[in-house]
Formats: C-alpha cells, structure tokens, sequence
C-alpha cells in the first residue's frame, strides 16, 4: 500500500451496520473487487466484531490497492468517518431487491418445469448475457442442489430435474371416483371421462371459436350446474352481445352468473361447481402457466374448471406450452382449416386436437385425434366429423354440408 493510501486510510472506519452480512449474499450481489472488498469485510467482522473496523487493516488483509480504490470510490465529501454509508446502504438494498425477484423468479420457473432443464435454457429465459447474471442464476441452481431441491440429471454438466415429494394418499376403500355428468363441446363428452376436481383446457388462437366453444358448454350444462363465467374481454354489453346471438335462448334462459376478471382466478373458482374462465392472461413469464392452473386445481374440491388461453398459430401448443400440460385432465388445441377453399364470411373453419386426456371412455387413446368443424354467426357448431388420427399421406377432401 502506497504512503498516501495509508495516511488517507489510517482515520477511517466502517461502521458496523455495513458488517451484518452473509456468505449467500456477498456471492449473489457482489463481483469481481466488490465481491473481494465485502467477504474481507465479513470476515474481520465474523471473526470478532470489532465496533469498527480499521480500513488500513481490511486492506492489508485482502492485499494490494484492489479494495483503496473502491472503497476511496464510495466516499462522499466530508463524510470519511462513515465510508459513504448512505451511498453503500442503497447499492446493497437495491441489488438484494433484484436478486430476491430474481430468485423469487427462477425458483417459480423451476418448480413448474415438466421434465428436465438446463442452465443456459434458464440464461436464455431470463436475458441473462454478463458474467454477472450468469453467475447470479448459478448461484440459485446451486443451493437449490444443495438444499436437495433440484438433482442433476445424466452425466452433462447443467441438466437438472424437481425433486418432487408431493404425495396425496388414496383411500382404497373409499366412494369409486364417479365420472361427472357433463357435455364438452364437439363431442369430447364421448370420448373422454371428467372426474371431480378436475382441469379442462382449451387453447386457440384469436377468433377460433374459443369462445363459442365456451358458451355452448355453459348452454348445455347450465341446467344440471352451478356455472361462474370469468371473462376477459369487454363488458356487460359484449357479453350480453355475444349471448344475444343464440337464437335457441332467450336472455332470461341463461341461469348463469358471470363476472369481468383477469388475474387471480383461484380466488374466486366454485370449489364444487364449474367456472369458466374466458380466457386466462399468460404473462412473458410462459412458465408461470403451470402455476397458475394449479392454484386453480388447489382451491377445487368436486368442482371443474374449464379454460380458455391463447394460442399462437404456428405453435402446438397454447401459451405455456408444456408448463400447461401437466394439471389439465383434458387439454385441446384449435387450429385454422387452411383445406377450405368455399368459404362463406359468416362461418369460421377449425381443426380441433386432443393433446392431452387422462380417462377415456374407450380403449384406444385418444391422444392425437383430430376433427374439423365451423362456427356460423358466431354460435352455431356445425358439421361434425369424426375424431380420427391423421395420416402423413394426403387426407381425403371432407365434404361440408
């Protein structure tokens, strides 16, 4: 240390509210001489909690003129005795902010991961591209490892799986599960079984029926069901708009209640009733899908929740995409009919898929299976086909009538 250094560093102190600190955080707030600086300063302070620390002392301990110069950085005009306290104090509280979100956010990421992850897939999500930010995600996976959280999976570095300890015991002798006594829309209710406490998801891309789709399960099942709707877009008027065009009810026939709402649906889901949720909002954080569909699942008792999310065309999934698969018990996807060449301006052409049902009601797994259908003026579900899996080959025109 340079003559100067020292004379300038032999009055000053570092005041103990700048020494409670811990290992986690000096490693995932600080880098390169900052990181130096703070775990010496944690150190001297561990080790005998001294009422002030000798700056001349913390320099020789680390060695060289790394932690003069920065520390001379922070120093304000003046204010020598307390190392530039105020200006030390906001640096740490700001970067702990962003590290708890960051934290907060990856942890979330991870818990609702289906299958396996990597940490440059985690890089990539979260925009991480310095050193820095690298290092801040690596230190998450790290103690997540280490609390037994995450375990690696293979033998490649930076793959990873949950540990998930979440057991529900079965009572074997309990009531058998008995299926509900419900209509899904284009015939699913003949190909799948819906249990109690259970997920359907329908995911489309804008103006594919999703919500004709909805209403025409709330018209059918309204008489045997207590029915919540939670819709997104417009108001009193566009709902009653959109009801208005079924000509098979009159306003005063539809024995539901509904109710304008965004966020936080599983605050308000009927435990033992259906609510439909039209549509749920998906954020930039996709992964968070999972999370929200099952705190929906959580706050069920017998109830069902049928939802619509958005879809992007040239995806095969809705929004979320696997992070929305795993809860729902019945999860199809709507697709434009590109095959339609005789178009009429009042009807709507789809494709429907099931990506995903647990129970059938026949043998064979319908997983996979397709089907064409439209929607004219916006409510009535036309020319039904069969549910089949299609083949490679070119298929055979379908007729409409």
């Amino acid at each position: 240390m340079s003559d100067t250094s020292r004379k300038i560093l032999g009055a000053l102190t570092v005041s103990p509210d700048l020494l409670e600190t811990t290992e986690e955080l000096s490693s995932a707030l600080f880098y390169g001489r900052e990181r130096i600086v703070f775990e010496s300063i944690s150190a001297v302070w561990n080790e005998s909690r001294p009422s002030t620390m000798d700056i001349i002392l913390l320099s020789e301990m680390v060695g060289g003129e790394t932690p003069v110069t920065y520390i001379t950085n922070l120093l304000k005009p003046n204010e020598i005795e307390w190392v530039a306290k105020d200006k030390f104090l906001a640096m740490v509280n700001e970067l702990a902010s962003r590290h708890h979100s960051l934290t907060r956010d990856v942890r979330l990421r991870i818990d609702y991961t289906v299958g396996d992850f990597t940490t440059p897939q985690l890089y990539g999500e979260f925009g991480a591209t310095t050193v820095a930010e690298k290092d801040a995600i690596r230190q998450i996976i790290f103690r997540m490892k280490e609390a037994g959280e995450i375990v690696p999976v293979g033998k490649k570095d930076g793959v990873y799986r949950l540990v998930d300890k979440t057991l529900e015991e079965v009572d074997l002798l309990g009531t058998p599960p008995t299926p509900v006594d419900i209509y899904l829309p284009l015939g699913l209710d003949q190909l799948v079984k819906i249990y109690p406490r259970s997920i359907v998801v329908i995911a489309g891309a804008g103006n594919r029926g999703k919500t004709a789709l909805a209403y025409d399960f709330i018209k059918r099942n309204m008489d045997k069901h207590e029915i919540r709707l939670l819709f997104a877009e417009g108001g009193a008027e566009s709902l009653i708009d959109r009801l208005s065009v079924h000509p098979d009810k009159t306003m005063e026939e539809w024995k539901f209640k509904a109710y304008p709402r965004t966020r936080h649906f599983e605050d308000v889901v009927l435990p033992n009733g259906i609510t439909v949720v039209d549509y749920m909002l998906i954020p930039d954080e996709f992964w968070l899908v999972g999370h929200y569909l099952d705190e929906i699942y959580r706050k069920l008792d017998k109830g069902i929740v049928y939802v619509n999310i958005q879809k992007d065309t040239k995806s095969e999934m809705g929004r979320g995409g696997e992070f929305g698969l795993e809860r729902p018990q019945l999860y199809v996807t709507l697709n434009p009919d590109l095959d339609v060449t005789d178009k009429k301006e009042n009807e709507q052409y789809c494709i429907a898929k099931i990506l995903k049902a647990k129970a059938w009601k026949r043998k064979q797994n319908p997983d996979g299976k397709s089907m064409k259908f439209s929607i004219e003026d916006g409510w009535c579900i036309r020319h039904f086909g069969n549910w089949e899996y299609h083949k490679k080959q070119e298929r055979q025109k379908r007729i409409w009538s």
